[in-house]
């Protein structure tokens, strides 16, 4: 990279500007500001100007912070919890496999001799049972991890190994990892959080550093990934984010706009329940009787010529133990409370936990799940009683799953699989493939659970005679092979003279048999 006369912030250039004067305003508590544990708690994360210096993104430190909290949400508090696992299980599944469906694949599926069909094996039953560089976890939790690291912290780095040690496995970096170099490496115009940009503002680099939680590193000590602007595919390393504004560089959780709320809604419960186990005990308080608390002047500690014995301390007058305390420790189990002269013991009584509570703390949950696209059903995991209350909810929630699926095959399946099956070749672990087979990737994902699987049937077998459906989108890329498995099962039922439910009519009559039932 050529050296720029461009201005460039180095380690004299502060990362984090001062705020700029404002007037206070009551209504903006800021999660993250100085000063916000002595306040309520801050309705919001984002505090400095849209239009000022570095507004494109959160400044570096108050993005720790605000991450820090929503990790501590997720960490501790069910329901924030909850809703990261329904996007992870419903994006990402468990059927983790590619399907290249390249034309010259045609009638050659099951074939393992042909480029193609190796290469789609190779990917499917080597490298993705073993592909993290730093232990044993499969393509699909690998995956999953970095779509819950891009959903609750806002960004992820992912490199394929190709520098460190030539292993051809996925390194991952959390948002945490990410930070400004001191100095700047050659070439480099700026580093936003990280992002090395040139002097036209495109990201040529990125910085990682294997530490977390800084905001700046020395240059000799970080991990400096370059990225081609012209040449993508030549590029090893992907910062995987979902910004919300045209030129955000760093990415932005959407759950930093709901985790002041479940913070809120988890210190709220956290009380309610510790009121729930004291109304669930006998207690009280023992409250002294002021008009009777000094000793009489009779008092043998008041004669200097009595002897001690007269009495047992300096504090209490001598109390002879009555033979009935002892019934009563007996009659009780032994759990007795004895107090002096002058305490009286009152029960206390609580009316807590509110029974306005689960109302409130649901209405909260659904407006954070609303946040990441959730209806009711899934941030809540409380079906309705109505099934077109609940399928109408579902349909809705689905919208926004098949989005994050369509985000995750294009930023980051397909750049794996891309990047593994090239790798393969160069070590002749595979046969070359055919010019532009990256463009036949497709991925299994899962869809839309069944609430009434005859309706649904049906549904799709009407759609399937007029033409507006076909089996890929009923049973994914890989229908061929379901097909053929079930091609397999028929002909063995066949074999067997046993009766297959395809070839039977609704009585139990095999189809086209002309004999009457």
């Amino acid at each position: 990279m050529a050296k720029k006369t461009h201005r460039s912030r180095n380690a004299a250039t502060p990362l984090t500007p001062a705020a700029a004067p404002r007037t206070p305003q009551k209504a903006q508590y800021d999660i993250v500001g100085p000063g916000a544990s002595k306040k309520r708690r801050p309705a919001r994360v984002e505090y400095h100007g849209e239009t000022g210096r570095d507004s494109r993104q959160l400044p570096p430190m108050a993005r720790l912070m605000a991450i820090s909290l929503v990790r501590d949400a997720c960490r501790n508090f069910s329901s924030a919890r909850s809703i990261i696992q329904q996007i992870a299980l419903n994006v990402v599944g468990t059927e983790y496999k590619v399907i290249i469906k390249d034309p010259s694949v045609k009638g050659r599926e099951n074939d393992p001799t042909h480029p193609v069909v190796a290469a789609q094996n190779w990917f499917n039953d080597t490298w993705a049972k073993n592909p993290d560089f730093r232990n044993d976890n499969h393509l699909f939790d690998v995956n999953r991890l970095l779509l819950t690291s891009v959903v609750r912290d806002g960004d992820a780095g992912m490199l394929f190994d190709r520098d460190f040690t030539q292993s051809g496995k996925i390194v991952t970096f959390e948002s945490d990892q990410i930070c400004d170099p001191s100095p700047l490496p050659d070439g480099a115009a700026e580093s936003n959080d990280g992002i090395l940009l040139d002097h036209f503002g495109r990201e040529i680099g990125y910085c990682t550093h294997f530490s977390r939680g800084k905001t700046q590193v020395k240059l000799d000590e970080a991990h400096i990934f370059p990225r081609d602007p012209v040449d993508t595919d030549a590029n090893m390393f992907k910062l995987l984010r979902m910004p919300w504004r045209a030129n955000q560089g760093r990415g932005t959780s959407d759950m930093f706009s709901f985790v002041a709320d479940m913070l809120d809604i988890y210190e709220m419960r956290s009380k309610e329940l510790q009121s729930a186990k004291v109304a669930a005990t006998m207690a009280g308080m023992v409250t002294k009787n002021e008009s009777d608390t000094g000793p009489a002047l009779d008092d043998a500690r008041y004669d200097p010529l009595a002897p001690i014995s007269d009495f047992d301390d300096e504090e209490h007058p001598a109390v002879k133990e009555s033979d009935n305390y002892n019934n009563f420790e007996t009659l009780t189990g032994g759990l007795m409370e004895y107090m002096i002269p002058g305490e009286k013991f009152d029960l206390l009584t609580s009316n807590r936990p509110n029974v306005n509570g689960i109302p409130f703390t649901e209405h909260i949950i659904k407006s954070a799940g609303s946040a990441v696209g959730m209806a009711r059903c899934y941030s809540t995991m409380e079906a309705q009683t109505s099934y077109t209350a609940f399928r109408g909810e579902m349909v809705m929630t689905w919208v926004m799953f098949r989005y994050w699926q369509k985000w995750l095959e294009r930023y980051v399946q397909d750049w794996q699989a891309v990047r593994a099956i090239n790798f393969a070749i160069s070590i002749k672990a595979i046969d070359p493939l055919p010019a532009g087979w990256s463009k036949y990737l497709a991925w299994q994902h899962p869809k839309m659970p069944s609430l009434n699987p005859l309706v649904d049937q049906n549904t799709f077998l009407a759609a399937l005679k007029n033409g507006s459906t076909n089996l890929e989108q009923e049973l994914g890329p890989n229908w061929k092979n379901t097909v053929q498995e079930l091609i397999t099962e028929v002909e063995f039922m066949r074999e067997a003279n046993l009766p297959h439910a395809m070839f039977e009519t609704k009585a139990g009559a095999v189809a086209g048999d002309s004999t009457k039932e």
